[in-house]
């Protein structure tokens, strides 16, 4: 039950911060988009976690395997974030999509596994919450490469963060860049968590 109470409470936040990030006029757009998926990917996530401890597996399970290989979404989305917060010439690029191959490339690879029935998303679920579940030596793998590519990204950003906000401390902006960085920081320190 707590745990229940701990995903509806984490979704909506992650809902709230999406809509007052949204509903305010950015001046970075771009910053703002990028922490928007960041949070909608956590709140598909908390989302699928409520759906296998709740009625709602009978009805979506589905849902439950949106989030899978998020890790692979989660350091790209928090590299360009910091890049386009620090960085005032940064702007997208068309090749930048090259970040998310990783989880495009993983996606692709569990297909027959994401596409599967209700049935089969209800029986995995169950043997989930069990305990039971059996990790083949591909899924131990592609788990270890997201957790290293999240590391890697995070590791990546913090440095770039550093020697960025060394180079642009007298800058000025409406928000002082040591602040921005202080910022970035904290939310490395909770991406690496």
């Amino acid at each position: 039950m707590i745990w229940t109470t701990v995903f509806v409470i984490a979704i909506v936040q992650g809902l709230f911060l999406i809509s007052l990030i949204a509903i305010r006029s950015a001046r970075n757009r771009l910053a703002s988009g990028f922490i928007i998926a960041a949070l909608f990917l956590m709140v598909l996530s908390n989302a699928g976690y409520l759906v296998i401890r709740t009625p709602l597996l009978d009805y979506v399970p589905q849902i439950w395997g949106i989030s899978f290989g998020s890790p692979f979404l989660l350091g790209p989305l928090f590299f360009l974030y910091a890049k386009s917060t620090l960085d005032s010439s940064f702007q997208w690029r068309h090749w930048y999509v090259l970040h998310f191959v990783p989880y495009l490339i993983q996606q692709l690879l569990y297909a027959p596994f994401l596409l599967r029935g209700h049935d089969d998303w209800v029986a995995f679920a169950g043997v989930f919450l069990a305990g039971d579940l059996v990790i083949s030596t591909t899924a131990a793998v592609a788990y270890a490469l997201q957790i290293l590519h999240l590391l890697a990204y995070t590791f990546v950003t913090i440095m770039w963060i550093r020697s960025s906000s060394s180079r642009t401390a007298h800058t000025s902006y409406l928000t002082p860049m040591p602040a921005r960085a202080r910022w970035l920081k904290s939310l490395g320190v909770c991406f690496a968590l």
